[in-house]
C-alpha cells in the first residue's frame, strides 16, 4: 500500500522524487563519512597521542552502532513509523558530526562516534524501506538503483574529499562537511516527506508491539555486539573467541525462541546469504589490491589511492542502469551475475604477477564494479520485495547488518590468513614471495565464497518455485 501524499499521479510523482532524492543524499554522506575518515586515522592518532589498538576503535565502535542497531530500529520503524526514526537518525548523526569535530580528546570522540553509528543505523534501517514503500512494482528496481548508485559516489568520493580536507584545514573539517549536508537532507526532509502515523497511533502499537520484546531486543544487541567484535579480535586476543561464541548462542537462542517468518523465505534467506558474500568478497578485495599494489608492486600512495577508486566510480554510474534492469528481468539472476564475474575478477587476481602494471589491477577493479552494480540495487530489490511492505525496516536492517557482518568476516578471515602464511610478523617485513603467496590464497578463497553464493541463490530460487 502506497503512502502518497496526493491522490494525482502527478503529486505522486513529485513524491516519489523527494523521498529518493533524500535517502540518495542520506546514502552517500553515510559512506562518505566512512571512506574519507580512514585517511584522517594516522593524523588523529597524532593529535592525541594514540595507539593503534585505540585507533582502530575510531573505525570498529562506528561499525559496531551500525550493525548491532539496524534491526532492533528496523522493527520499531515498521512497527511505529519510518519517517519518525529516519529524521531523528539525520539529527542524530548531524549533531554528533558537528560535536566530533570539537572533539578534546580521544575519548570523547569515540563516545561521539558511538552517536553517529546510532544515527546511521536508523538511516540504514528506514531510507531504502521509505523508496520501496513509494515505488511501483515495475520501478522499484530503478529508483533503488538512484540510492545505490549514491551510495557508492560516497564511497569513491570519499578518499579524495577526505585526503585533501585531511591535508589542508584537518580532519575535524571531515565531520564539519558530514555535519553541514546531513543538515539540508534534514530539513529536506522535515518539510517533503510524506506524513507518517500519528502520535496516538504510535503509542499503541509500540506498546503493543515493541515493549513486549525490550528484553529480547536487548539481548540481540549484546549478542551481535560479541559476535562482530569477536570477530574482528580472533587475532589479538583469546577473548575475541569467547565473546564470538557468546554472541552467537544468544542469536541462536533468539532465532529458536522467537522465528521470524521472512527468513524462512527462501528469496529473503538467499538475498541476505549471497549480500553476505559478495559485501565481504568485495571488502576484502579492496584491501587486499590495496596490499598488492603498495607492498608487492611498489606503487605510491596516490597510483594505488587512483586504481582504488575505479570500482566505487563504475559502481556510482552503473547501479541506475542495473537497478533500472531489475524491474523486467529477475533481481536474483542479474545478483547471481554480478556474484559471479565478481567470482572471475577475483580469481583473476589470484594469478597476479609480482610485477603487475597499475593498469591492469585498474582493469580487473573495474570489471568487480561491474559485477557489484550488477548485484547491489537487484539484490537490494528482491530482498525488499520478498520482505513485503510491512517488513521493508525489518528487511531493509537485516541486510545492512549482512553488509557490515561481511566486511567484518573479511577482515577476520584476512587476519587469520595472513597470521597462518606470514608468521604473524608485520605485513611490510614479510618477504614477497611469503606475501604474494598469502594475497594470492585470500583472493581464492574469496572467489570460492562467490561461487558459494551464486550456487546458494541458484537452489534457493528453484525452492521458491517449486
Amino acid at each position: 500500500m502506497k503512502t502518497y501524499l496526493h491522490n494525482t499521479p502527478e503529486g505522486a510523482e513529485k513524491e516519489k522524487k523527494k523521498v529518493t532524492a533524500v535517502s540518495a543524499v542520506t546514502a552517500f554522506f553515510t559512506t562518505f563519512m566512512g571512506s574519507a575518515l580512514n585517511l584522517s586515522i594516522p593524523d588523529i592518532g597524532k593529535e592525541f597521542r594514540a595507539d593503534t589498538f585505540s585507533l582502530s576503535w575510531v573505525v570498529t565502535i562506528y561499525l559496531l552502532a551500525c550493525t548491532a542497531l539496524a534491526v532492533p530500529f528496523g522493527k520499531v520503524a515498521d512497527a511505529v513509523d519510518r519517517k519518525k526514526i529516519f529524521i531523528t537518525g539525520i539529527f542524530v548523526f548531524m549533531v554528533s558530526s558537528a560535536a566530533a569535530a570539537a572533539s578534546p580528546g580521544l575519548s570523547m570522540l569515540l563516545a561521539l562516534r558511538l552517536v553517529q553509528g546510532t544515527g546511521a543505523a536508523m538511516i540504514f534501517s528506514t531510507g531504502t524501506a521509505m523508496v520501496a514503500a513509494v515505488s511501483e512494482a515495475d520501478e522499484q528496481g530503478k529508483l533503488l538503483g538512484y540510492v545505490t548508485g549514491a551510495n557508492y559516489l560516497g564511497l569513491s568520493a570519499g578518499p579524495a574529499a577526505g585526503g585533501m580536507l585531511t591535508a589542508g584545514p584537518g580532519w575535524r573539517f571531515i565531520f564539519l562537511t558530514a555535519a553541514a549536508v546531513s543538515a539540508a537532507a534534514f530539513f529536506f526532509a522535515l518539510r517533503n516527506l510524506p506524513p507518517g502515523r500519528k502520535h496516538q497511533d504510535r503509542k499503541i502499537r509500540f506498546r503493543r508491539k515493541i515493549y513486549p520484546h525490550v528484553s529480547d531486543f536487548i539481548l540481540y544487541i549484546f549478542g551481535i555486539s560479541g559476535f562482530m567484535w569477536g570477530l574482528s579480535a580472533l587475532q589479538k586476543t583469546a577473548a575475541g573467541w569467547i565473546s564470538l561464541t557468546a554472541g552467537a548462542g544468544a542469536l541462536l537462542f533468539l532465532f529458536f525462541r522467537n522465528p521470524c517468518e521472512i527468513i524462512r523465505n527462501p528469496s529473503f534467506l538467499s538475498g541476505n546469504v549471497s549480500a553476505f558474500c559478495n559485501y565481504g568478497a568485495n571488502f576484502a578485495m579492496s584491501y587486499l589490491l590495496s596490499l598488492y599494489l603498495q607492498l608487492v608492486a611498489g606503487c605510491s600512495s596516490r597510483i594505488s589511492g587512483l586504481v582504488l577508486i575505479c570500482a566505487p566510480a563504475v559502481q556510482a554510474l552503473l547501479s541506475p542502469v542495473t537497478g533500472h534492469m531489475s524491474d523486467w528481468i529477475s533481481p536474483w539472476k542479474l545478483a547471481a551475475s554480478g556474484t559471479a564475474v565478481t567470482a572471475v575478477v577475483l580469481a583473476g587476481f589470484g594469478f597476479l604477477p609480482s610485477d603487475a602494471s597499475p593498469g591492469t589491477c585498474a582493469a580487473l577493479f573495474a570489471a568487480a564494479g561491474l559485477g557489484c552494480s550488477c548485484f547491489a540495487a537487484p539484490n537490494t530489490r528482491q530482498v525488499l520485495s520478498s520482505a513485503g511492505m510491512n517488513a521493508g525496516g525489518t528487511a531493509s536492517a537485516v541486510l545492512s547488518t549482512m553488509r557490515s557482518a561481511g566486511h567484518t568476516a573479511a577482515m577476520a578471515v584476512n587476519s587469520l590468513l595472513s597470521g597462518i602464511l606470514t608468521g604473524n610478523c608485520m605485513l611490510e617485513d614479510a618477504d614477497p614471495a611469503v606475501l604474494l603467496h598469502f594475497l594470492h590464497s585470500a583472493f581464492f578463497l574469496f572467489s570460492a565464497l562467490c561461487i558459494f553464493g551464486c550456487i546458494f541463490g541458484f537452489f534457493m530460487a528453484r525452492k521458491e518455485k517449486m
